[in-house]
């Protein structure tokens, strides 16, 4: 990821591993992007965490949409390419072309119209939306 693609309050995963070989995930919100000796510097309420490059983006899924208030309304649709059965999620305050779903086994969320994959792209189209929505994982 790169500092453009965020903003304070995004949430982001830092993955990597450790001298003895075991894999750390930690997911964190941005509290501060700052620019330091040229290089940009992530930090979270823990203090600084990394850099942009080393975080990876969040997938949505239906469980994090359940968990913060997204319902579900009881619409399917088929895409025709892939017979991929699509369900539907909405929430208060977005229109009807601007739905959730997820596709496929792996529970792929998007908004239909601008293509967010990403917990942090859900959290800038809110915003841009003018929906003030804090977002839990």
């Amino acid at each position: 990821m790169t500092e453009k693609e965020l903003m304070l309050g995004d949430w982001v995963r830092r993955r990597y591993t450790t001298t003895s070989g075991r894999e750390v995930i930690n997911d964190f919100q941005i509290t501060a992007i700052e620019k330091m000796t040229g290089s940009y510097y992530v930090w979270s309420e823990k203090g600084r965490e990394c850099q942009p490059e080393q975080l990876e983006p969040i997938p949505i899924t239906a469980e994090i949409l359940r968990k913060n208030g997204w319902k579900w309304d009881g619409l399917y649709a088929t895409r025709i390419e892939d017979n991929a059965l699509i369900e539907y999620y909405k929430y208060e305050g977005i229109l009807r072309n601007y739905y959730l779903h997820k596709g496929g086994a792996d529970e792929l969320v998007f908004l239909s119209r601008p293509g967010v994959v990403y917990i942090h792209q859900l959290q800038h189209a809110l915003r841009l939306c003018g929906i003030k929505k804090e977002i839990e994982l």
